[in-house]
């Protein structure tokens, strides 16, 4: 029930009682009582999903300095009042995994989204910025960490990053999947064999190859199923790659002790293109 609705029923009760009218006073006892019920209902059924306020009793927020965490992160990697970075592009890509071509192309495509982008709270102050949102995200999922291990660094409450990481990946598969994240096109099969046929490999769609990713939070009851002949818990990841480095196709799942021809026999891109050379020519009529 709204504020609205609780006036409008307080109104009709007390115009009600104004009257010596005792069926207008029985009308109002019965309204009355109905009100009290919808209102016990409603407090039994918000039980356990009340939000956390301001309220006496309870922690204060943390007092965070935004400002230095997005300083923090500029004076690292980008350079600040005019002075060069303090780590060098080989240590940008060990830290956020990817090249900084490609952090500015997704930091650009981010700033329209609304949640990434910098808000002023209620007290006029200014909240975390856009950077620090995707450095945390990045962060979490280069190392795979907790988000409270980044909230140091970042400057950003724990809550906040594990937020982010989730908004971040659904951004990056909904923006990038349309191009990124497809089977080739027949004009885009052709233009791969006519390059690898000018380099002397006429017929050639790509290159395929099998790589072990370790996984080192495997869990202890798939350690014998993941451990391959490295002796380390790893995922197998299928990917045909073309020369120009772009990959168009991934497999990742199968676990560590699986070589590359048991892969290979589980791969549904092969087994695609084995069932399409096995059907006979379609005949013309």
């Amino acid at each position: 029930m709204s504020e609205s609705d609780d006036a409008e029923a307080m109104l009709a009760v007390a115009t009600a009682f104004s009257n010596d009218d005792d069926d207008d006073i029985a009308t109002a006892q019965r309204a009355v009582e109905h009100h009290e019920y919808l209102l016990s209902t409603m407090l039994e059924g918000s039980e356990g999903t009340e939000r956390r306020g301001s309220l006496p009793g309870r922690s204060p927020h943390k007092l965070r300095d935004f400002s230095h965490g997005e300083r923090g992160i500029l004076r690292d990697y980008f350079g600040l009042d005019g002075r060069p970075p303090i780590f060098y592009e080989k240590d940008f890509e060990r830290s956020f995994r990817l090249p900084r071509f490609v952090f500015d192309r997704v930091y650009r495509d981010i700033l329209s989204v609304p949640y990434f982008q910098q808000r002023v709270n209620a007290t006029g102050e200014m909240q975390s910025s856009t950077l620090q949102k995707v450095a945390a995200a990045l962060r979490v999922l280069a190392y795979g960490l907790p988000a409270d291990e980044v909230e140091e660094y970042a400057g950003l409450a724990d809550s906040t990053i594990s937020e982010t990481v989730h908004r971040f990946t659904r951004f990056v598969v909904e923006k990038y999947k349309p191009l990124h994240l497809r089977e080739p096109t027949r004009a885009d099969l052709q233009r791969i064999m006519d390059d690898y046929a000018e380099a002397g490999f006429p017929g050639c769609m790509g290159c395929v190859d099998c790589s072990h990713w370790v996984w080192k939070m495997c869990p202890v009851a798939f350690h014998g199923q993941y451990k391959g002949q490295s002796k380390k818990r790893s995922i197998v990841m299928e990917t045909v790659a073309v020369k120009d480095l772009y990959l168009w196709h991934f497999y990742i799942g199968l676990p560590g002790t699986m070589n590359d021809l048991n892969v290979m026999a589980f791969s549904p891109f092969l087994i695609q293109w084995l069932l399409v050379l096995s059907l006979p020519p379609s005949r013309t009529q």
